[in-house]
């Protein structure tokens, strides 16, 4: 169980980076979107959800907590999707480099 701490410090955050992004923001209601929070950070842990909230406010044109929330195992398999494409992609230009230098 997630310490009530991490829970409301999740919230936070994310109201926190809408803020840095100059991103309009729902009202959210942080003592009954904890329990949210709290299925969040006990599925990923604190740190993998602070980074999804980072990539949910790059892909998002308008971000929303619920959505967030309830959507948030999409967002995963889009990051680690695109993290794999990265990923494939470094490994193939290298080898296009190498292919083109001998």
């Amino acid at each position: 169980m997630a310490d009530k701490k991490q829970r409301y410090s999740l919230i936070s955050y994310f109201k926190k980076v809408a803020k840095e992004n100059n991103a309009p923001l729902q009202p959210i209601n942080i003592h009954s979107q904890q329990w949210a929070a709290e299925a969040l950070i006990e599925s990923y842990g604190y740190e993998e959800c602070k980074d999804l909230v980072d990539y949910y406010f790059v892909v998002s044109a308008s971000p929303d907590w619920t959505w967030f929330a309830y959507n948030s195992d999409k967002l995963l398999q889009s990051k680690t999707l695109e993290e794999d494409d990265r990923r494939l992609r470094a490994r193939l230009r290298k080898g296009a480099k190498e292919w083109l230098e001998s």
